[in-house]
């Protein structure tokens, strides 16, 4: 019995599904190249690294977010005279991340991170990127 040319699209057409999803595997299989080598990850977490522990979690988590460490140095410049339950309170109305938030405490450090902009952005890459390094 003769195929039919629909028959015929509908193979073809499954042909090429089944070789793109094996390119598609083929390609997620490649591992990429590090952003930064280990030397290059020691210069950037070296202005950090006397920091306290739980300070250092704070600015690494809160460079995966540059836009807002940006926007907190600019309120906190404008709210400079807030402190404590104040500072909190007044907190509560910004929807940035809880470690942008807890970085207003330390406005020297919100003020390196915003003025250093390339700095926090490459942190943040490095973070996101290769956490476990």
């Amino acid at each position: 019995m003769p195929r039919s040319p629909l028959w015929t699209l509908a193979l073809l057409g499954c042909v090429w599904l089944l070789a793109a999803g094996n390119l598609c595997a083929e390609e997620s299989e490649v591992v990429a190249e590090p952003l930064f080598s280990a030397d290059q990850l020691e210069q950037l977490v070296a202005p950090i690294a006397l920091y306290p522990d739980s300070l250092v979690a704070q600015i690494l988590m809160a460079s995966t977010y540059p836009l807002e460490i940006v926007q907190a140095a600019r309120w906190r410049q404008d709210n400079a005279d807030l402190e404590g339950d104040e500072l909190e309170l007044a907190l509560a109305d910004q929807s940035w991340d809880p470690s942008v938030k807890a970085l207003t405490n330390f406005a020297e450090v919100l003020g390196r991170m915003n003025e250093n902009l390339d700095w926090t952005q490459d942190l943040g890459d490095a973070v996101l990127a290769q956490e476990g390094e």
